[in-house]
């Protein structure tokens, strides 16, 4: 459903806007029909326990773990020993995973989002 989808994205916007990244990286992530953006190289990081987020909620593949590989010594694109992740041994937990949060494409966008402004013209009328 259409409206379903448009009130979901809204919300994934909402939680962005204030800052509520890993709600928002988890609602994303529950939703599996947002409208996101490809990440971009602005779009905050978040860090996630492992297993948390399964990142294939976008078809643009959105909110996969950032290439790191650029920090290493060496070339851009192939990581180097030093810094590929070890083997987590059995029984013990992987540290967490680090995620961007994407944008979401919405028709009505503004700087405080469009829920806020929708929730402060209703409680001006109703509250």
């Amino acid at each position: 459903m259409v409206h379903e989808s448009l009130l979901n994205a809204y919300l994934f916007d909402y939680l962005k806007r204030k800052g509520y990244l890993r709600t928002a990286l988890l609602f994303a992530d529950e939703c599996k029909n947002l409208p996101l953006a490809a990440i971009a190289s602005d779009d905050p990081h978040i860090d996630m326990p492992p297993g948390l987020v399964s990142g294939s909620s976008s078809p643009n593949n959105a909110m996969q773990k950032p290439d790191i590989s650029s920090h290493s010594s060496g070339s851009p694109h192939t990581p180097s020993p030093a810094v590929a992740p070890a083997p987590v041994p059995a029984g013990m937990h992987a540290g967490p995973k680090t995620y961007q949060v994407p944008n979401v494409s919405v028709p009505y966008s503004s700087p405080n989002g469009f829920l806020s402004e929708w929730w402060a013209m209703f409680w001006d009328v109703y509250g």
